[in-house]
């Protein structure tokens, strides 16, 4: 395995790091990066932020085995020191507040060259408004298929350990090659790619299939695929995103959408979905950057999407005050079903 100490130097983006957001991915990625690297986790969730700065991050590994990392913790990102590497973890709706946090922490930095702050969150649009706050050559996008959700404050459950996967651009490449080499150094399997919209799009398709239905029925991702209802929705969720990412012009990495989503249920099933987590504790979802960006592009380019519409919408009428009957799957096939059968007015 590649030792990162050489990369870039202790003040490169191989240096120091400052993770926003201090979610269960955030605290995860943390974790890791501790091994080699000091990093500071930033962000306004302050119960948990003092048991991270005090007793670092606890991960309950898939094999039994459980972790602590030391790492420190602020509650006001503002007052995070400077970093060449920021990744950006926190809730799509918190990215304009974020992404002006991370130009002052890589303002701060004292490396030569510039930095990046890397978005590692779900829904679109997250890399448009880092580039335009943090400019062009320091925005970097990635998606993970890592899972985790929080057991308790500084304490997250990690449920599967899939690869993390970066878009290769030309104005941030080798830059990102160094984070790339940083991942794998401290046991995050990663990927590359040169194509960032098709990268989003196809975490997005199996986001907005078993995010939205974990956090209305209140289960982990598994039960979907063990309730014939939520499997059927689940499928066609899918369906309906990979249908407009092929309308877009995009050309997923996977030939059936409803599959993979299955896949990606089954290796994920005692996970708790980040928007049923959301919703238990009464935060804001990030509904509106998946399920409604697939029926926002849906009505661009033509494609109906009735059920990313209705998941949509119940969680919008739902949110913030928590998970509604697990029963509630045969309600949703029925509504959809019924809108189905009405005739197309537009």
């Amino acid at each position: 395995m590649t030792d990162p100490a050489h990369l870039a130097g202790p003040t490169g983006v191989g240096g120091d790091v400052v993770v926003l957001g201090t979610g269960a991915m955030a605290c995860l990625f943390a974790s890791r990066l501790a091994t080699r690297r000091r990093v500071t986790l930033a962000g306004t969730w302050r119960e948990q932020v003092e048991h991270l700065d005090r007793d670092g991050v606890e991960v309950l590994e898939p094999d039994g085995r459980s972790t602590r990392r030391r790492v420190s913790a602020v509650d006001d990102p503002r007052r995070a020191p400077g970093a060449a590497l920021v990744l950006v973890q926190v809730k799509a709706p918190a990215t304009e507040r974020a992404a002006l946090w991370a130009r002052g922490i890589l303002d701060r930095s004292p490396a030569k060259t510039p930095g990046l702050a890397l978005s590692l969150q779900n829904g679109l649009g997250n890399l448009e408004i880092l580039e335009r706050v943090v400019g062009v050559g320091r925005a970097a996008q990635g998606v993970t298929e890592q899972a985790a959700h929080v057991v308790g404050p500084g304490v997250v459950r990690h449920a599967a350990d899939g690869p993390t996967w970066l878009a290769m651009r030309p104005e941030t490449a080798d830059r990102l090659e160094t984070v790339a080499e940083l991942f794998e150094a401290v046991g995050l399997p990663t990927r590359r790619t040169g194509d960032a919209r098709t990268l989003i799009w196809s975490k997005l398709v199996i986001n907005c299939a078993i995010n939205p239905l974990t956090a209305l029925l209140g289960v982990p991702n598994g039960a979907l695929v063990e309730e014939p209802r939520a499997r059927r929705l689940m499928r066609r969720a899918a369906e309906e995103a990979a249908t407009v990412a092929r309308a877009l012009g995009l050309e997923l990495p996977f030939p059936d959408a409803g599959d993979r989503a299955e896949e990606v249920c089954r290796a994920t099933a005692g996970n708790r979905s980040s928007m049923l987590q959301d919703l238990s504790r009464g935060a804001t979802t990030e509904v509106d950057f998946i399920s409604g960006a697939v029926v926002e592009h849906g009505r661009r380019v033509g494609v109906a999407t009735p059920v990313n519409e209705l998941l949509w919408q119940r969680l919008s009428a739902t949110a913030p005050s928590g998970p509604v009957a697990a029963e509630d799957a045969r309600e949703l096939e029925t509504l959809i079903e019924r809108r189905d059968s009405e005739p197309c007015t537009s």
